[in-house]
């Protein structure tokens, strides 16, 4: 871009930065994804990572643009032993201080929401990279976290409320390499 001209709203991110957003949260899936192939070699439960359908634009023969064709559920879900539904949500933050409101969507609390109330086992998996911390959220915890934040203003869950371990929050073990969030289940 020339000296002193400025970027457009309309101009798209460099494509290292769209690549980067792309992947914004591929770790922890794909470690989600291993442990999930491990329970299900243990017959604990059946768990699959939710794949997002993708429009693709081209111009010629090169991609020049893609996004999720239509908004998706959540990134997990499956049975576990006993024929208990299981449905997640799995995010990544490199703040070491908070996790942002606006990274979890209105359309994936309110899959959880709907399985919750449906007696499922509805929980987000939030890995704080930085911090090197896994915790998981229970779906009632979460919406309180959510509510408290409104009352408060916030535009952020702060660390130390899922440093508060309890019945709704649990840090996840890491086992072999791989967050066992069961585990966490109790």
């Amino acid at each position: 871009m020339k000296q002193g001209m400025r970027r457009s709203s309309s101009m798209k991110r460099p494509a290292t930065q769209n690549r980067q957003y792309a992947n914004k949260g591929k770790e922890l899936e794909g470690l989600l994804e291993n442990i999930c192939f491990v329970y299900k070699m243990k017959n604990v439960g059946l768990i699959h990572k939710i794949p997002n359908e993708w429009t693709v634009r081209r111009a010629g023969g090169r991609i020049v643009e893609a996004f999720p064709a239509k908004k998706s559920t959540v990134d997990f879900e499956g049975v576990l032993q006993g024929g208990i539904s299981i449905a997640f949500e799995a995010k990544e933050t490199h703040s070491k201080t908070s996790f942002e409101l606006k990274n979890i969507k209105e359309h994936q609390l309110e899959f959880l929401r709907s399985h919750d109330r449906l007696g499922g086992c509805s929980f987000l998996v939030l890995r704080f990279v930085n911090l090197n911390k896994i915790f998981k959220i229970e779906y009632k915890e979460l919406e309180k976290m959510i509510q408290e934040c409104k009352e408060l203003g916030r535009k952020s869950i702060p660390i130390g409320r899922f440093s508060e371990i309890g019945d709704g929050c649990n840090l996840v073990t890491m086992r072999q390499g791989l967050p066992d969030f069961m585990e966490a289940m109790g």
